[in-house]
């Protein structure tokens, strides 16, 4: 929260699946806030009064299966693929807001994304 001054943040992408992950994303969000959800784990329960009070909006986004998954870490496994050459942009943390319409509607020629949380 100190990197928004106590505001929180526009944009949380929750990737865990856990319930202890979306608790904390949902913290994190400020008032109006988006939270998008990827995870994918076993059923998972969260406190529904942060959504009602903060007047929050939650996606929800599958781009794959289970099995897409294990077949894509075979391949990474046998050298066949490198995901790094996926990545088509970077950009500091503090970036984000100034590129999250990219990241989200993958213009630009936007494949993936790497946030660097530790460059300023």
């Amino acid at each position: 929260m100190a990197f928004t001054d106590q505001a929180g943040a526009d944009y949380v992408i929750e990737c865990a699946g856990k319930s202890a992950s979306y608790d904390t994303a949902l913290k994190l969000l400020r008032t109006g806030g988006t939270l998008l959800i990827i995870g994918e784990g076993a059923e998972v329960s969260f406190n529904s009064s942060e959504i009602i009070h903060k007047h929050l909006t939650l996606f929800g986004s599958l781009y794959s299966t289970m099995e897409d998954g294990r077949k894509v870490q075979e391949l990474m496994v046998k050298g066949e693929i490198n995901p790094l050459d996926l990545v088509t942009h970077r950009f500091p943390l503090h970036e984000l807001p100034v590129h999250f319409g990219k990241v989200i509607t993958f213009s630009e020629g936007l494949l993936k994304a790497v946030v660097l949380a530790n460059e300023s």
